[in-house]
Parts: structure tokens; sequence; C-alpha cells
């Protein structure tokens, strides 16, 4: 089961009422595309077991999206260049992390926990 908030303070309280240490946490960063716009989302991600409902849970955090031209975003890599699609992405991923790292204290794992 995923258990989703939106808000990186509510998460980071959450674990700590539930006693779950925030090393645990994984900072991924998931697409999506639809119609030749891309959006890729951050996600702060961290395991737990329910003892009532006696399953393994995993508690996602939304921490932002930017949205992307999807087919200039491919043909700058099939050129292996980084142009302007690249760089905006490259600076909101370090946006998102500098961010992630100044509520947490330190620099999550990069990857994604799944039920």
């Amino acid at each position: 089961m995923i258990e989703r908030l939106y808000d990186v303070e509510d998460f980071i309280r959450l674990a700590k009422e539930r006693k779950i240490p925030l090393k645990l946490v994984r900072l991924g960063f998931w697409d999506e595309v639809k119609e030749g716009m891309g959006r890729r989302e951050a996600i702060l991600s961290l395991p737990y077991r329910d003892r009532y409902l006696e399953m393994d849970i995993v508690m996602e955090c939304l921490v932002g999206y930017c949205y992307y031209n999807w087919f200039f975003y491919q043909e700058e890599l099939n050129r292996k260049e980084e142009d302007r699609e690249t760089q905006k992405l490259r600076e909101w991923e370090k946006k998102v992390l500098d961010y992630v790292q100044e509520k947490l204290g330190f620099k999550p794992t990069f990857g994604r926990w799944f039920p």
C-alpha cells in the first residue's frame, strides 16, 4: 500500500511519530509523458511496517514537479548535447535536492521504495 503526502514537513513529522529512521529516505525522479509533454516528479519515499494492519506500507511525498517538452528533450539526448530542456531539468533537480537537503538535514539516497 502507498500512503501519499504532499507536504515535506508533514512527511518528516509523520516519520518521526512512527519512529521510522529518516536515513531510509529515498529521493526519486519519475517521468510521465502525455501528448509530447513530459512531467518529472520529485518523490521522497520511506518504507515501514504497520503493526495494526500487518502490512508493508510505503510513505511517499510529492516534493514538486516540472513540465518539459519531451520531443526536444529526446532530441537533445540523441545528439548528446545539453540544451534548453536538459538544462531546465538539471536546474530544477538541483533546486529540489537543495530544498530536500535543507528540510532533512542530509542528502538522501537516490532511488525509490516500492510496496
